[in-house]
């Protein structure tokens, strides 16, 4: 075995390591989930036989310093081949507790020692909990000195930025994974032999979780290696932001000659930015209203204020114009988009959206704007890279597709790479105070100009007699006559030529929405090919999950898609579909919660607490669902009933499911009833409060249902 996914767990008495062979056959994986799911246990043990992972236990007898089981000697052996570890969240935890087992090899390879294998294994965990979400190796001495003799892989920091964060368990809902299951003996505690085997049958589903969530997700792994082995970084454990802000000190080290540190502490801290230095004198309205905006503007000083996290308070205001509204904010421009349904018609009407090209980039290279404390003329050769060399590298890429695999792989990789700086780095870093390039004026440098030239864009054309249905930071859509359309052409032709960026088009023929960020967009070119690439979904209307997401009965959104886009009724769609994770609901509650399911049984109130992590399908014979903390209860779904899912079964006849399909169908019936603006989903919780007592009592019409 030279490399494995693998995961470690840890109580006061007991410590594991499981690792998988990455090699491992996915026809093994499959027969091992299939017996499981059967509950087969001499064909599961059985497959395990057949399966190539090795497990290294050391189990101290509860109330003793006796122990009864170890093997870590067979794991100093079996490690020393590995070349590299797949696992999830492990560059903060696993992999410390197994960089202390090979700093200690020595002392733990004496049996005389083991008793201490346990004890100081707990002691680091507790270490590393209560350093929070930092890296503890930074802070151990040892650990921090210590050099790993395998490359690591840790798809929880890989592939997931900050603010998408989620565990294992969530994100298993997200892949329909047919095992959700929370440690089964509470951390902390004091494992006791017979709990070992339930332990590590665990730890083996995680592992097995963490196979899956890697192999979904190759593409996004193979480029990071392509980028990495291109540019000499390590970017195994790195997510996109990570990446650019690697490649962004690579490109400036190399542009100034500096080495990292000497410039990555540096920041330009402001308490103030005013916003008529930074507004481009090019920048004119013609109606009272945005010129008002404008003169407002340019008189503003802003004061920044900082809070602990050292992040500043956001810009923001409302402009109304033409009957819609627009809100500008450091996020970008955005308009206040009510629901409809938008349709085409070659002859009578035309929906086009605009996009400026490379939004960000190009406006920071042709604004000029630089942090104070960064070296100009180094910042804008890499900015003019960003924007140019990506171009080029795209087209080189297209012309030797065919021709050298070489030379096209080295293209679309440069290529890859430029976009994750344009669109994961630069701008963002510009407000981040723990990133390099941190100066908050270059934020509002970049974007109060970006979205004052949209709203230049906007102003012509509305006043021109096209109407913009939309605008969402970096394009817009209109709707407009054809006899319009070279007014509309010119408008944008003059619009590009005065601000230095590039319109890309797009026409749809159907544009359905029920917000801003929540639409399907139909291209013309789907009618003729049925191509479901020509249509674009966001938010309510996506249909297909993914781990930066939750997970939300994703048949609502199938069903909508394949009524605007193909005419089928939401009810032949949600009555007919037979994957029943569709169906599914992820939730995951606080520390400060519980989840239960509430019935009645001869008379008697039974209460079932349930798991942190649930997955849930709405049914017909289920029971009440409810979330309680010391002085809150809520009913969870009110007026329907659930049946947790988080560990799926097998049925002959679907119906015996017992979904509940009203519900899935007024879901949809809702979002479409708000694209006709004529509904507003109401409130779907209750909550009963009770801030006298420290214990809840339940009243209203929380058992609605049972």
């Amino acid at each position: 075995m030279i490399g494995a996914y693998y995961d470690v767990e840890t109580y006061p008495n007991f410590l594991s390591l499981l690792f998988l062979d990455i090699t491992t056959p996915q026809h093994l994986i499959d027969a091992y989930v299939d017996a499981d799911i059967k509950k087969d246990l001499v064909r599961k043990k059985e497959i395990l036989g057949q399966i190539n992972y090795k497990l290294f236990i050391v189990y101290t007898k509860k109330g003793t310093n006796q122990v009864t089981i170890n093997n870590i000697l067979e794991f100093y052996s079996f490690i020393k081949s590995i070349k590299i570890l797949i696992g999830f969240n492990s560059v903060k935890f696993d992999n410390l507790i197994v960089d202390h087992l090979l700093i200690h090899e020595e002392q733990y390879s004496n049996p005389i020692n083991d008793w201490q294998i346990n004890l100081n294994i707990y002691s680091l965990v507790e270490s590393i909990i209560a350093n929070n979400n930092s890296n503890y190796k930074y802070i151990d001495t040892e650990l921090n000195a210590f050099q790993e003799p395998f490359r690591s892989m840790d798809l929880y920091t890989g592939l997931l930025e900050s603010v998408d964060r989620k565990s294992l368990k969530q994100i298993g809902i997200i892949l329909k994974w047919y095992r959700i299951e929370d440690l089964p003996i509470k951390a902390g505690s004091l494992i006791s032999e017979d709990q070992i085997t339930p332990i590590s049958d665990y730890n083996f589903n995680d592992v097995l979780l963490t196979r899956l969530l890697h192999i979904k997700h190759l593409d996004e792994i193979n480029l990071k290696l392509d980028v990495g082995n291109e540019y000499n970084l390590d970017l195994l454990s790195a997510n996109r932001s990570k990446i650019a802000e690697k490649l962004l000190t690579k490109f400036y080290s190399e542009a100034t000659g500096m080495r990292p540190y000497q410039f990555r502490d540096k920041r330009t801290f402001r308490n103030h930015a005013k916003f008529g230095d930074i507004i481009n004198p090019k920048v004119t309205f013609t109606t009272p209203v945005f010129k008002e905006l404008h003169d407002r503007l340019m008189k503003t000083t802003y004061l920044i204020d900082f809070n602990d996290s050292g992040n500043n308070s956001k810009f923001g205001e409302t402009v109304i114009f033409k009957n819609k509204g627009y809100t500008l904010g450091v996020g970008g421009l955005h308009s206040v988009d009510y629901p409809y349904l938008y349709t085409a018609d070659p002859d009578k009407l035309i929906l086009r959206d605009a996009d400026v090209t490379s939004y960000y980039p190009n406006l920071v290279l042709n604004e000029g704007v630089c942090p104070a404390h960064i070296a100009p003329v180094a910042f804008s050769s890499i900015v003019n890279m960003i924007v140019h060399k990506r171009t080029e590298a795209k087209h080189l890429a297209k012309k030797y597709k065919d021709i050298d695999k070489l030379l096209y792989k080295k293209n679309i990789t440069a290529a890859d790479a430029l976009k994750i700086v344009a669109n994961s780095g630069l701008f963002g870093f510009f407000g981040s105070a723990d990133k390099w390039l941190y100066d908050i004026k270059c934020t509002y440098q970049t974007t109060l100009n970006g979205q004052l030239y949209l709203l230049m864009l906007i102003e012509q054309l509305e006043e021109s007699g096209i109407e913009v249905i939309s605008a969402n930071t970096d394009g817009i859509v209109s709707r407009f006559k054809p006899n319009l359309e070279s007014t509309y052409n010119q408008i944008c032709a003059n619009w590009q030529n005065m601000t230095n960026l590039s319109l890309e088009y797009t026409n749809y023929y159907k544009y359905v929405r029920t917000s801003v960020n929540d639409y399907i967009a139909i291209k013309p070119s789907f009618l003729q090919t049925g191509n479901r690439d020509d249509i674009k979904l966001k938010g309510d209307f996506i249909s297909t999950p993914t781990i930066k997401k939750g997970f939300n009965a994703p048949i609502v959104a199938k069903a909508l898609e394949l009524y605007y886009v193909d005419g089928v009724p939401v009810e032949q769609t949600i009555e007919n579909h037979r994957d029943i994770y569709d169906f599914c609901i992820g939730v995951k509650t606080g520390e400060s919660f519980v989840k239960s399911l509430l019935s009645l049984k001869d008379n008697a109130l039974c209460i079932e607490d349930l798991s942190k992590n649930l997955r849930y399908y709405v049914s017909t014979n289920g029971k009440t669902l409810i979330k309680s903390s010391d002085t809150l209860t809520s009913n969870m779904l009110k007026n329907y009933l659930v049946t947790p899912f988080n560990d799926y079964y097998p049925v002959e006849d679907f119906n015996s499911y017992k979904l509940n399909y009203r519900y899935y169908i007024r879901r949809a019936n809702d979002i479409m009833l708000k694209v006709q603006g004529i509904y507003d989903k109401p409130r779907t919780s209750r909550r009963v409060s009770n801030r006298s007592s420290k214990g809840s009592k339940f009243t209203g019409r929380l058992f609605d249902e049972i």
